[in-house]
């Protein structure tokens, strides 16, 4: 990451800034903190300040809130959810970890459910399994899971969210 960080003087306008804001993003997912709550949340708002976001006529683009080095430390001094050390690839990590969140879910008494939103906020339908969101809707499984929980409009038609309960 070093390296990485260093490159960043080789910018001379606002994409230094991007750039080492990709470099967090980048150190998020892979300490895995990506996968928590608070690196999630960090991730989504760091996103939503770069690049094609940040240069707008828009009057509402105003709004939008930069992220405060304090706030990314606090989220960069959590503890990764799994042993980085352990001598497994980062993916198989992610994956046990994922596995482990949703058979805690479960043992808990807990359901997935899926809601399918409009994009005025009307449920359309819920689902119980991911396989029968993927039948019922005009969409890839990779579209899915990247609308998933993002708060984003695939093909300004449907909001997908799903939690446990």
């Amino acid at each position: 990451m070093p390296y990485l960080i260093s490159y960043a003087d080789t910018f001379s306008s606002r994409k230094k800034i991007d750039f080492l804001l990709w470099v967090v993003i980048l150190i998020l997912n892979k300490t895995g903190i990506i996968r928590l709550p608070e690196g999630k949340a960090l991730a989504e708002k760091i996103e939503s300040i770069m690049n094609h976001r940040r240069y707008s006529n828009n009057p509402g683009s105003s709004s939008i809130v930069p992220v405060s080095q304090d706030e990314i430390d606090r989220v960069l001094s959590l503890t990764p959810p799994f042993d980085l050390n352990s001598g497994k690839s980062h993916y198989k990590l992610a994956h046990q970890f994922g596995q482990a969140q949703r058979w805690q879910n479960i043992r808990n008494g807990k359901t997935l459910e899926i809601s399918v939103y409009s994009p005025n906020g009307d449920l359309l339908c819920t689902f119980l399994k991911p396989s029968e969101v993927l039948k019922a809707l005009p969409i890839s499984k990779t579209s899915y899971y990247k609308y998933l929980n993002s708060g984003r409009i695939f093909k300004n038609q449907y909001l997908i969210v799903a939690s446990y309960k």
